[in-house]
């Protein structure tokens, strides 16, 4: 098993480099990203070309400049993996914000599996218009 710590953060610079084909390969054919508190209601993304379709999209309309990690917990099964982490965005309107989000990493056969993020919504729905 990888290091998952190591490997959330690799997922982290995937998105902050705006590299879709390596969305599509650190991701598990089956994942999931869920959005249990979003501003317009929990939604989830399934399967791996689902999720490489999401994040297309969501660089045209955000750029993620950096993710800085504030504590990481690895759960006892050893595929689970708690992240606190600050994001500073910049939108399609060029505005830059930052926002505080929790995610629940799942890896499963060596690939990012489960997604769960936990943010603060009334910056996304400032900024971004979730």
């Amino acid at each position: 098993m990888k290091n998952l710590e190591k490997e959330a953060n690799r997922f982290l610079d995937i998105l902050v480099a705006g590299d879709v084909n390596a969305v599509r390969d650190i991701w598990h054919p089956d994942g999931t990203l869920e959005f249990p508190f979003s501003p317009k209601g929990a939604w989830s993304v399934e399967g791996r070309d689902n999720i490489v379709d999401y994040f297309e999209d969501a660089f045209k309309r955000k750029t993620p400049e950096k993710f800085e990690s504030q504590s990481a917990l690895l759960m006892a099964d050893g595929e689970h993996l708690f992240m606190e982490f600050k994001g500073y965005l910049e939108n399609n309107k060029n505005e830059k914000y930052t926002n505080d989000y929790c995610v629940l990493f799942q890896f499963k056969d060596d690939k990012l599996f489960k997604f769960r993020e936990f943010y603060n919504t009334l910056i996304r729905e400032k900024y971004e218009g979730q």
